[in-house]
């Protein structure tokens, strides 16, 4: 669906979907059942290539499944059945994830179904200017730190406190159809403002 230039379509990515009745783009499916997805067989998936794979499709599933591309599923070239922790790939998938979790250009969110979503600074303005449309809880950033006794938390920053003052003026200046491309929503003329 997403070709070189055009962000990665969305508008069928944010509507909650029961899992039998799940829509995947041909694009989605064709790739889920191509082994490697274009890296060598055997290659090691870089820091950067994780960076440069969520800021060229603009939103991505840390490791669920869905219809948007997974980084775990990506770098195992493969879709992955139960945790990626155990899959033999597990060490870099937490290396390249971590990694993209660590990019101030990348917001952390649970923007689909829920789940763990990147989603990359260019399209942040057209978040904001159509937040309405959106669950608040699923625009929240979310950041796993440890503690000294060694567990995990979950720190939460509620939007729009994580959102930058550039951002902001961004969205003003943007239009809600221009934001609506953006982002690949299919809107009603009467929603837009």
């Amino acid at each position: 669906m997403a070709t070189a230039g055009q962000p990665f379509a969305v508008w069928y990515l944010l509507a909650t979907h029961p899992s039998r009745e799940r829509y995947h783009s041909p694009n989605v499916v064709a790739r889920d059942r191509t082994p490697g997805r274009g890296h060598a067989v055997g290659r090691q998936m870089t820091a950067p290539e994780a960076r440069a794979f969520v800021k060229a499709n603009g939103i991505v599933l840390e490791s669920a499944r869905g219809p948007a591309p997974s980084l775990a599923a990506t770098i195992a070239g493969e879709p992955i059945r139960g945790s990626w922790w155990k899959h033999r790939k597990a060490a870099q998938i937490f290396r390249c994830s971590r990694a993209v979790r660590d990019s101030k250009k990348v917001l952390v969110c649970r923007l689909l179904g829920g789940r763990v979503t990147y989603v990359h600074r260019r399209l942040w303005p057209a978040l904001v200017k159509l937040h309405d449309r959106f669950d608040p809880k699923h625009l929240n950033a979310i950041r796993e730190v440890h503690t000294p006794q060694g567990k995990h938390q979950i720190i939460t920053v509620p939007f729009p406190k994580w959102v930058p003052r550039k951002v902001t003026l961004e969205a003003a200046s943007l239009a809600a159809g221009k934001a609506a491309e953006m982002l690949g929503l299919k809107l009603r003329a009467e929603r837009q403002h």
